[in-house]
Formats: C-alpha cells, sequence, structure tokens
C-alpha cells in the first residue's frame, strides 16, 4: 500500500527532478530482523506488508512495537485453512496474528514515528532463522530465531533528514545497526 501524494503548496515552476516538500517517498531500513519467533511462532508469508503498533502494555519495554499480520492476510489463511478441512471459523473469532517486535533501539525510533502519525511498516523477506552476525549469537541475550525483514517508513521530503539522522544515531548502538542500510524510493 504506498500512499498517495499530497497536492504541493508551491508553484509549478522549478526543476522537474526536484523533489517536493510534501512528496510522500519510502525510507527503506534493509537488512533487519523481526525479533520473538521463539514466542509467537508464526511465520509471516514473504513479499507481505506487515502492520507495525506500539505495544503500550508491555511492562519491559515502554517503546516496544510489535509487528502484526494484516487482516487481508488473516482472512486468507484462515480460508486455506478451512478449504483444507480444518475448521477453525467454528471455534474461534479470526484475531489478529502477532509476528513479533521491532529490536529495541529501533521500536524506540518507530514509536516515535507512529506517535506522530508516520506509518511505518515491515516486509518479511526470509524465513526464521538462528539469529547471525551481527546480531547477537542465539546462546546471547537478544539472540535466538529471528525473522530477517526490511522496514518501510513512509515520510515527506521535509521530514526525511530528521529521520535520517535518529535511525543513523541508533545504527551506531544497537546490536545489528551496522549492518543495516537506508534506501529512499
Amino acid at each position: 500500500m504506498r500512499p498517495q501524494k499530497r497536492k504541493s503548496t508551491e508553484g509549478s515552476g522549478g526543476p522537474r527532478n526536484k523533489r517536493r516538500v510534501d512528496e510522500y517517498m519510502v525510507l527503506k531500513i534493509d537488512n533487519s530482523v523481526i525479533k520473538g519467533y521463539h514466542t509467537y511462532k508464526i511465520v509471516p508469508p514473504l513479499d507481505i506488508e506487515l502492520v507495525l503498533e506500539p505495544e503500550y502494555t508491555n511492562i519491559h519495554d515502554k517503546d516496544a512495537v510489535l509487528v502484526w499480520m494484516p487482516d487481508i492476510v488473516e482472512e486468507t489463511l484462515l480460508n486455506e485453512l478451512t478449504s483444507q478441512g480444518i475448521q477453525i471459523r467454528e471455534l474461534v473469532e479470526p484475531v489478529p496474528l502477532i509476528i513479533g517486535h521491532v529490536p529495541r533501539g529501533l521500536a524506540a525510533v518507530f514509536n516515535e514515528l507512529l506517535s506522530r502519525d508516520i506509518t511505518v511498516s515491515c516486509v518479511a523477506t526470509g524465513k526464521p532463522v538462528q539469529s547471525f552476525p551481527p546480531w547477537p549469537n542465539p546462546s546471547q541475550k537478544g539472540g535466538g530465531v529471528v525473522i530477517p525483514c526490511c522496514y518501510n517508513i513512509n515520510i515527506t521530503a521535509s521530514q526525511m533528514g530528521d529521520v535520517i539522522a535518529q535511525l543513523k544515531n541508533v545504527f551506531k548502538t544497537i546490536p545489528g545497526g551496522e549492518a543495516m542500510k537506508l534506501c529512499i524510493s
């Protein structure tokens, strides 16, 4: 789901390749992960945009951000299971499926962006694997099974500099931060 471009308040003049201040762009963070597979054990479909939302009830991390399966995917999965003879609909109401959490540090930035109504989403890019360098070893704190992914932030050109600065600062302090890459599209 790509956001629609807002109409510019600037005049129609100016160079063609210059981005308008209020035009939406996607800032993509490659080489990241979704944490928490050991808890939720949900494997998201690849290349489906997953929903991010603050987890206000998390007593261990005030900035925790959950990664959810979108409703449309849940409905598709439930239909598929039902067509295979599994009577899910008779047993439970469809509920959102939690995939995991955004890594700490990165979650703090995303939580702040989400509080400003900036859309942040996630796309799984691989199946669950044991954490790998530069992430902590599986036996270390913060290690374990992770889901490779990229995160997408939909922002305007006027927000870009501030958000990139925040992310670069966080990348210096979190495990795996040095491997993450920023791309603009």
